[in-house]
């Protein structure tokens, strides 16, 4: 029979190595819709990398595994991606780069711009919620959201009102509807 003190050292390694992977995807997920800037040809704010589209891909593919620490990292990746898009929604004026670039198509409308970036960071903030599970994720994902919004703040010297109050009401919506919903329409684009 196992000893209680090995299980509650192997619940806290599992629950820092879910921790560790759910920071590392935050971390890169803050920083990628900015890759675009570094491909030559995606202009900035390009709907490939200022959207849901990798997390997304991500979920259906990387998710696949269903490996715990791959799906702690996806749900990380599209909290740090929410957070970065919650920022892009408050630009100074929305024209010229501030406004989402569609590699076909052209630059979007402020409009259709605003509503793809808001779409974007309730689906990435589903994500979260529906990969970060249990009583532990939770207060990752809350804890991550706000180190990622602080962070965000101090280092951009951005407008802080806006995306605050869209992350906490995008959050809430998003965390409320996979209550609802199971996380169904997240857990739909999973293959068996």
């Amino acid at each position: 029979m196992p000893d209680v003190f090995d299980l509650a050292i192997s619940d806290l390694l599992t629950a820092a190595i879910s921790i560790a992977s759910f920071a590392l995807g935050a971390w890169l997920g803050s920083w990628f819709p900015d890759v675009d800037q570094k491909i030559r040809f995606l202009r900035h704010r390009s709907i490939v990398t200022h959207g849901f589209l990798l997390p997304v891909l991500l979920l259906v593919g990387v998710g696949a595994t269903r490996l715990e620490r791959v799906d702690w990292f996806i749900a990380g990746f599209a909290a740090g991606v929410s957070v970065h898009l919650a920022f892009d929604l408050f630009p100074e004026g929305w024209r010229g780069y501030a406004l989402i670039s569609a590699p076909i198509f052209g630059t979007l409308s402020k409009t259709a711009s605003m509503i793809w970036l808001a779409v974007s960071v309730f689906l990435c903030l589903s994500i979260s919620v529906v990969l970060a599970r249990g009583q532990v994720g939770l207060v990752t994902y809350g804890a991550a959201l706000l180190l990622l919004y602080v962070y965000g703040v101090v280092s951009q010297r951005e407008r802080i009102a806006g995306p605050l109050l869209t992350l906490i009401a995008f959050g809430w919506g998003a965390a409320s509807w996979t209550l609802v919903t199971d996380g169904r329409y997240i857990r739909d684009l999973l293959p068996l």
